[in-house]
C-alpha cells in the first residue's frame, strides 16, 4: 500500500519506480516521540516566461523543497545517506499544491536530483537547524 507521506528511494537500491519499495521519512529519520513532517514546497515548473499577450508559459522541470527547522545529527546523517555528495539521483514522494474532492492534499511520485546544502550548516551540539533539501529536475513517474 502506498502511503500519503514523504518518501525516498535510491535507483538501483529499490524496485525501479515502485513507491512500495521506498522508505518513508519517518522510517529514515523518525523517532517514536517525534513525527517527521517537513515544511514542503512544490513548484510545478522551475521557471516561466511572460509572453507579450500577458499569458505565461511554463518552463523547466518540477522542483521540490523539504525544510526541516531542527533535526538531530543522527537524523541528518540518515538523510545524508541518500545524498552523500552534493547531489544524487533519487525517487521521492511529496505533496503537490493541489487538493482532491475531499480536501486532502494530492501526493506525487517523482524522480529527480536531490541537492545537499552547499553552504555552512547551522550546527548546535547534537542538532542541526534550518536544513533545506532541494530536489531539482524532477519528472513525474507514471
Amino acid at each position: 500500500m502506498i502511503l500519503n507521506t514523504w518518501m525516498l528511494g535510491l535507483p538501483g537500491g529499490c524496485i525501479e519506480g515502485d513507491p512500495e519499495d521506498w522508505e518513508t521519512l519517518q522510517e529514515i529519520m523518525g523517532e517514536a516521540d517525534m513525527p517527521i513532517k517537513p515544511d514542503d514546497s512544490y513548484f510545478p515548473h522551475s521557471s516561466y516566461t511572460d509572453n507579450g499577450d500577458g499569458s505565461r508559459t511554463a518552463q523547466g522541470f518540477i522542483k521540490v523543497i523539504w525544510r526541516f527547522k531542527m533535526v538531530k545529527s543522527t537524523q541528518r546523517e540518515a538523510l545524508r545517506d541518500f545524498c552523500p555528495d552534493l547531489s544524487a539521483d533519487v525517487y521521492l514522494r511529496t505533496r503537490t499544491n493541489e487538493r482532491d474532492q475531499y480536501g486532502n492534499r494530492v501526493w506525487i511520485n517523482l524522480r529527480g536530483q536531490m541537492l545537499w546544502v552547499p553552504q555552512d550548516e547551522a550546527v548546535d551540539g547534537e542538532y542541526n537547524g534550518d536544513l533545506d533539501i532541494e530536489f531539482r529536475a524532477c519528472m513525474e513517474l507514471g
